[in-house]
């Protein structure tokens, strides 16, 4: 039997800029287990993040192509008393701190912000 589960599902969202070479991404939490608050069904495009050399799970919100975006996102959320919310930039999908980030910056010079 076919039933209609038409409004019972959520609907998802395709964001293309999930796709670009560099993304930046604004951290809000590491935990070593599940965030129980609200900010991942406020905000634009959560993201739970967990690797095997890493103990925490990394909890982000927002997906922007330029630093100054992001930035201003991050701003944003501080002021909604977030403490502790940074920017992470993600290169093809894998995430890169501020010093590894730099020698790409020579292909992706949209990173110098991010890596000063």
């Amino acid at each position: 039997d076919y039933i209609a589960l038409s409004g019972l599902l959520p609907t998802a969202s395709y964001n293309p800029v999930l796709e670009a070479p560099v993304l930046y991404k604004v951290q809000v939490s590491s935990l070593k287990g599940e965030y129980r608050g609200e900010l991942l069904s406020t905000h634009p495009d959560p993201m739970v993040e967990k690797s095997h050399d890493v103990d925490f799970y990394r909890y982000s919100l927002g997906s922007f192509e330029n630093y100054a975006d992001a930035e201003a996102f991050r701003r944003k959320l501080l002021s909604q008393g977030i403490s502790g919310a940074y920017i992470a930039a993600y290169v093809h999908g894998f995430r890169l701190d501020r010093s590894p980030a730099r020698p790409f910056t020579v292909r992706y010079p949209q990173l110098k912000p991010y890596t000063g």
